[in-house]
Order: structure tokens, then C-alpha cells, then sequence
């Protein structure tokens, strides 16, 4: 109890701590709790960042260790539609291979997307000048392989038909690439294009309810650049997940061109509807 009350101390910036407070009532959050962890772990004490969830309270934890507690590992494995109720399962529209509750986090950029009409929040546009060979057809095709791949690609959102806000998952999406020839154009002419266009983007919301919640726009500047502008609702792919897709597409994409077979893609080990599962 001792070394947890210095560590806690310690990472909340507090000058007393006693054995009977929570932790996330002095103020601990996620990061915290790993800095608990790591300087616990220093001073000799092992113990789980599941546990310090479930026991709040030094006393408790303290408990916990020395009796050698383990929590047990929930069950994550899921199944197609297995979250959602009987009666939502019936007003399913075909075509659809699985379905399951918003996040709390998906549900909090929706709410604030569909709150800021007029602002460009959770509504994503990033632009790349880019130096590569541009083959329109197989450009295509490489983004549509990818597509097919990742079910986050192929998701809808629909906030209202349902007992609770859902994300379904269709079998089948086209992801829009627009092209654009700017090659007979002055640089600063297609500056002028280039900015116009992603200040058009800004007011350009998707359509929640038709996947996928993602777009590109490629303006060909010379024989061997091109300025690649993606447009994404943020409440579909976080950060880490959208620049993994984009190396997949590109990969894909100089394999086809160099008629490479394509990169070998790692089998998922999880689905986000056993992320659901576990957040619930």
C-alpha cells in the first residue's frame, strides 16, 4: 500500500493519497494509468491495467496483488449480427453481411459532425503532391481490391431505423475516384484548382447512409505527378487505420503496374464488432 500510495502520488500530482480514494476521482485517466503501471512495475510490484480498472482503490489493489488475482480475459469472439436484437435483425435490407452498435467514440463525432453543419469537423480532407506514373484504370483497380478487403471500407452508419444507432456492413462498395487532366494548365492555375476544390470538399458531407464513407480526387499536374486528395468521415477510420490503408492501396497499386503478384496481406486476428463487444 505504501509504494502504490508514492507511485499514485507521484503521477497525479497530489500531496496525499489515501488507501480508501479512487483513483479516477483524484483525477487518473488512461495515460495515467499507464504511468501508474510502469513506475509500479519499477518498484517491484506487477500487476494489470485491467486490474487497476477494476480495483480503484489502493486497498483493493493492494488486496488484488498480493493474493496474485488474475481477471480472467473476456470472451471476445462474436458473430455476424450477434449484438443486435431479434426485431433489428428482421428490418435488415439485403445485401448486408453484418451489423453492430456505434462506439461510444464513433457515436460522439456523429453527434458533433450532424451538430456543425456549417463546420468541417470529423469531416476529413488531406492532399499529397505526389511523383509516380498515373494509370487511371489500375489505379482503380487497386483501391477497389482493397475495398473488398476491409469491411470498415464497405460501413454505413444509420442513427435512426434501429433500437440504437448502427453500422452496417455491405457486402459490396464502390469507392468514388474522381480524376482530374490540370496538365495544360500554369502551376499556379492549378494551385488555384487544387485549393478550390478542397475548400469545395469542406462542405461536401457524405451521405451516412451509403458506403463508403471515403473518397479520392487525383489532379494529374504533369506526365509524372499528381496531387491525391482523400475526403473521409473520421468516425470510419482513425489515424493509424487510414495511413495502413492508404500504403495497402498504393502497394497494391505499384504491384499491378510492375505485374507483380500483389503484397501478401496479413489475415485479421479481431473484427471491430468484438471491439464493440469488449467496449460493452
Amino acid at each position: 500500500e505504501q509504494v502504490l500510495v508514492e507511485v499514485w502520488a507521484e503521477v497525479l500530482k497530489v500531496e496525499r493519497v489515501g488507501v480508501c480514494d479512487n483513483f479516477f476521482a483524484l483525477g487518473g485517466d488512461s495515460i495515467r494509468s499507464v504511468n501508474v503501471l510502469s513506475l509500479a512495475r519499477e518498484r517491484g510490484l506487477n500487476f494489470t491495467l485491467q486490474q487497476l480498472f477494476q480495483y480503484q482503490t489502493i486497498r483493493e489493489l493492494a488486496q488484488a496483488i498480493a493474493t496474485n488475482v488474475t481477471v480472467p480475459t473476456p470472451a471476445t469472439r462474436t458473430e455476424p449480427f450477434s449484438l443486435l436484437t431479434d426485431e433489428d435483425k428482421l428490418k435488415l435490407p439485403e445485401g448486408v453481411v453484418d451489423a453492430y452498435p456505434l462506439s461510444r467514440l464513433q457515436s460522439g463525432m456523429l453527434y458533433h459532425l450532424q451538430a456543425t453543419p456549417g463546420v468541417s469537423v470529423y469531416h476529413n480532407i488531406n492532399s499529397y503532391l505526389l511523383k509516380a506514373k498515373l494509370d487511371e484504370e489500375v489505379f482503380v483497380q487497386a483501391v477497389q481490391y482493397v475495398v473488398a478487403r476491409h469491411d470498415v471500407l464497405r460501413t454505413s452508419f444509420d442513427l435512426s431505423s434501429y433500437s440504437e444507432a448502427l453500422q452496417l456492413v455491405h457486402k459490396e462498395a464502390h469507392l468514388p475516384v474522381e480524376f482530374e487532366d490540370l496538365r495544360h494548365l500554369s502551376p499556379a492555375a492549378q494551385d488555384e484548382v487544387i485549393k478550390a476544390y478542397t475548400q469545395s470538399e469542406q462542405q461536401r458531407r457524405f451521405d451516412l447512409s451509403r458506403p463508403p464513407l471515403l473518397r479520392f480526387h487525383i489532379h494529374r499536374t504533369s506526365d509524372d505527378t499528381f496531387q491525391f486528395t482523400l475526403t473521409e468521415c473520421h468516425a470510419i477510420l482513425d489515424g493509424w487505420s487510414l495511413q495502413s490503408t492508404l500504403a495497402e492501396i498504393f502497394q497494391t497499386y505499384f504491384a499491378l503496374l510492375r505485374n507483380e503478384s500483389l503484397p501478401e496481406q496479413k489475415a485479421f486476428a479481431t473484427s471491430f464488432r468484438e471491439f464493440i463487444a469488449l467496449e460493452r
